[in-house]
Order: structure tokens, then sequence, then C-alpha cells
């Protein structure tokens, strides 16, 4: 059984985010010993600062009811009970910036530690999310339909999720035990979820319990969600895949029998014109520009087309959005709209979303930067963080059923890589090259999610892609015949950026600090040749030199 100690989960409203000028309007917290929930605390806080109208609409708080409410000195009676508590919020730095002075005029030796930020528990629980804010959370696990943004209703809210995602992941063996794993890297005054990860199931509930959340039901809600369902259209109503200008008419012109998978499909004549020129263009192996108006549906009005060409004479289609958001919608919303309309199922329509090599994380890197310690033996939280982190993506990608939600540079938050500069250039080392790329002579082939995407791009029908990565086409994959350019504006700002290469003296340092490390790879494909001491120290004696030499002219380059 863990011990949890004193804690609480905590949580704040302000007039704005500056700590050194702005008040708190609305303190809340749940104060536990161990798993038992001794009290729940909320009040409104007197500020006589003029709350902001987006202040007004966010939390529910008027100006009236902040004139109102207790001064801050009676406030902060209650706030002091959690001396000598973990304190656990969501972006805890937020928190810490308003509260923590007055722990220290109490003369409290409470460290930075003591105030532990639930982003970087979550995190790593969710590697693939790039966004970590509190509601998104609490909207994609089914316990709200938002956030409250009041004290004491995030903070249950919060020890909502916290509960949730544990005890999901303590009913995925596999998940649990790597994650046990990689908590013992941390020590329980720098990370206190780890205690909170390794509570029993019954302990969870017990919790769960004190703040009326039922959750073995939520779990089971959860789990049923994720494992969703996909329904084609009866085959007596599919419409024909037949690539032809006639049946790319019937299927759009069928307003009432699109309208049962779409409901807000209206017919629109500029729609089919479009839809029509791009089966031409394939038909007669001829390009087309084509300028849609704004409202036409133009991505419905590609893919249809797109679509039966692939299906019909079994010929690759790229699809060549102008931005990887754009990518991510397709994937999303108009791919499964279109393949709804058409009876299709997954299995029917290979599509894979395919992003170049530079969005890819290179586990060979990874690796050979290890120096075989144990991560405790790392000087910083920063840094054994940002391995345990990235030990997850890797971990995550490994699991992944569908290729299509692989883990890549876009997925990883911003929060984080902002907060640390350690795990920004942990980040940006483990990019993939293609051109430094070894291939399928890497250890670490079979389960690269750069190589995979290469492999899988092979089979599908439809290849979903962007500019970037159309005008730097892979080396061993053949480029779709057949290819539409969508946003093909930004086709000339895309060619300037794919065909040139600025280097900043920030890269420079890094790449000359990190040379002696790089070569680690080599010895992984030199095999016994490794083994030969005097070739061996010859290598590193060359690298030492070169990143020696490049330190010493990066400032005058």
């Amino acid at each position: 059984m863990q011990n949890l100690g004193k804690w609480a989960i905590i949580d704040i409203e302000t007039t704005g985010i500056d700590a050194t000028y702005d008040d708190i309007i609305d303190l809340g917290f749940l104060q536990f010993d161990g798993c038992r929930l001794v009290r729940k605390y909320s009040s409104l806080v007197k500020s006589d600062k003029v709350l902001s109208k987006f202040i007004q609409k966010l939390t529910g708080i008027t100006q009236k009811q902040v004139l109102e409410a207790p001064v801050w000195r009676l406030v902060e009676t209650e706030l002091l009970d959690l001396e000598g508590h973990h304190l656990v919020a969501h972006n805890s730095l937020f928190e810490q910036a308003f509260l923590g002075h007055f722990f220290e005029a109490q003369g409290s030796e409470r460290e930075q530690e003591h105030f532990h930020d639930s982003m970087y528990f979550l995190s790593l629980l969710f590697p693939e999310r790039s966004s970590l804010n509190l509601e998104s959370f609490i909207i994609d696990l089914g316990i709200a339909e938002k956030e409250q943004h009041r004290g004491l209703s995030d903070s249950i809210d919060l020890l909502k999720v916290m509960l949730l995602v544990t005890y999901a992941a303590r009913k995925d063996h596999e998940l649990h035990q790597f994650l046990h794993f990689q908590f013992e890297n941390f020590s329980t005054e720098e990370f206190w979820f780890k205690q909170f990860f390794n509570l029993e199931l019954q302990q969870l509930k017990d919790i769960s319990d004190q703040i009326d959340f039922d959750l073995e039901t939520s779990f089971l809600e959860l789990k049923k969600e994720k494992q969703g369902s996909e329904v084609a259209r009866e085959q007596s109503n599919k419409p024909s895949l037949t690539f032809s200008g006639e049946n790319i008419q019937h299927i759009l012109r069928d307003g009432t029998a699109v309208q049962k998978d779409l409901a807000e499909y209206t017919y629109r004549k500029p729609q089919e014109d479009l839809s029509l020129r791009v089966g031409q263009a394939f038909k007669n192996d001829i390009h087309a520009l084509i300028q849609a108006p704004t409202g036409t549906g133009k991505t419905l009005g590609y893919l249809i087309p797109s679509i039966l060409k692939a299906k019909s004479a079994r010929e690759q289609v790229l699809i060549s959005t102008g931005t990887k958001t754009l990518q991510n919608q397709a994937m999303a919303k108009d791919i499964p709209g279109a393949k709804k309309i058409l009876g299709l199922s997954s299995k029917d329509l290979k599509v894979l979303r395919l992003v170049g090599s530079g969005n890819h994380y290179c586990e060979l890197l990874f690796r050979s930067e290890e120096s075989g310690e144990n991560l405790m033996d790392l000087t910083s939280f920063a840094e054994r963080f940002a391995r345990a982190y990235f030990e997850a993506v890797f971990f995550q990608n490994r699991r992944l059923q569908d290729y299509n939600q692989t883990i890549t540079k876009e997925n990883i938050p911003y929060s984080l890589k902002k907060r640390s500069p350690v795990f920004s250039e942990l980040e940006s080392s483990l990019q993939v090259d293609f051109r430094a790329c070894t291939g399928n002579k890497c250890p670490f082939k079979n389960d690269c999610s750069y190589l995979q995407g290469l492999r899988k791009a092979k089979e599908a029908d439809l290849i979903i892609g962007n500019h970037a990565l159309m005008l730097s086409w892979p080396r061993g994959l053949d480029q779709p015949q057949y290819v539409v350019i969508d946003e093909a504006h930004k086709l000339e700002s895309e060619a300037t950026r794919a065909y040139s290469h600025e280097l900043t003296q920030n890269e420079l340092d890094q790449f000359a600090r990190n040379l002696p490390q790089m070569i680690a790879p080599v010895f992984y494909l030199l095999g016994k040749e490794a083994h030969d001491e005097k070739f061996s120290a010859h290598l590193r004696k060359e690298s030492l030199e070169t990143a020696k030499i490049l330190q010493e002219n990066v400032t005058e380059l």
C-alpha cells in the first residue's frame, strides 16, 4: 500500500497572469492525508481591480462578487493549513508564482519541487498529445463538457483525470510495467506522481468515492469509446466505384443518399465541376489548374475521383496539402466522410498519412546517447524527464495498430519545449535525417516509424502528404503518377524552403557539442570492426578534433 503523505490538489483564478500585479480572485483545493479526504475548500477573494470581460466570461465571476468576497487575509489562513503538503496543480508554475511567497513568508523551507505539475505526469502517459491543457483532458476523457475555470471544480476535475488515467494504465499490464520502470528514475520529492501512480486499484476507488466519482463506470465508457466502431453503408446501397464522369455526377447529385452519412451535405454545382475536372485530368493523363471558390467543398470534390481512380485502376494517388494541419483535417474529417459516402471501410480503402523524415525520431540516435548508467545519475530532473518522455514516445509507437496515429514531431507539446531547453535540445537531436539514415542496416529498423511509413506507403491506395514531402520525396519509394496538389499557391514558398538550407549559430554550436556523441551510430554499423581498439580510438580522436575546430570557428563563421 502506497503512502501518499499529506497532499492537496489546488487551483486558483486571477485577474491576470502577472503575479507581481494581479490578484487571486478564487481559491479552491482538496486536502488529503494519504487516501483520506480531509476537506474541500472554496472561496472567492476580494479584489479592487476591474475584472476584464474576458475573465468574467471565462470564470463566471462578476465584479460584484469579488467586491463582496472575503479579503485575502482571511482566505490566507485557510491556505496556510496546506503548509508541508505536496501541492498538485496543472501548470503548477502559475500557482507557484502566485502562492509560493505566502508559504515563504511563514518561514517555511519549502522547495520548488513541492509544487508538483500534473502536466509532466500526464505527458508521460499520453506522449501523443500535442495539447496538455486541462480542458482537453476533461473533454476527451468524458469527465465534463468543458473546464469550469473555478478553483474547486477544476481541482476536482483534475483529480478525476489523474484517477481515471492511472486506473486505465493499471488495467493495461504492459503500459503499467513500462511506466512503473520509468517512474523509478525519479525521487518522490521531485516527482510525487510516482507514489500516486503506484496506488492499488482499491485505493484509487476509495479516493474516487470521496469525490462522488464512479471510476469503474468512467473507465468502461472510456474503453468503449477508444475501441470505437466503423460501420460502412449496407452492401445493397453502396454506390458504384466505377471511375467515370457519369458515376461522379450520380454520387454527388444523390443528396438524399449522401445526407444519410453526412448530414450537413448539400449539392453544389461548383463542387461537381471541380470533381469532374480532376477526373478528366486523371483519365487523360494531363495537368489541370483548377480554382475553386470559397465554399465549394473542394476537399470532398477531389477525394471522390481520387478514390474512384485508386480503386478502379489500382493506381496510387498522392494528395499533397499546403500544411500538416490540412493533412490532419483530411485524415480526421474529409476522408472518413468520403469513405462513408462510397460505403468503404478501412480494409477496403488503405489511406496512409506520410510526413517527411525530419518529423520522425531516431531510436538509434536516442540509444547512442545512453551511457549505460541509471537515469538517476543524470544531473537534473529536466534531463531525466526528457529521456523518460522519449522512451514513452518509442514505446507507444511500437504498440500502435494504426500507423496513422504515429507520434511525430507535431505531437510534441510546445509547452514542454518552451519551459525546458534540455528537452528542446534532445528533441532536435533525435530528428531523423534521411541523408544520414542507415535504413535496413539499422538495428531498430523494424520499429522505426520513418521506415515503417515507407513500407506501408507501397501498399496504400491514397497517400496524404504535404508539399514539403512531395518536393523532397523519400528515396526508395516511387512517387505516385497521379497527384492532387491542394493549395498550389503555396508551392513557390515551399519549394524555396525545400531546396535551400539555413544554419544558425545555435545549430552549429549544438552540432559541435554533439559531434563526439554522434559518432556512436557508426559503431553499430561497423559491427566487428568496432571492437578494434586502435580503429575505435582513431574515430573518437578525429571526432573530438573536428568538434574542437568547429567550436573555435563558429563565432567567426
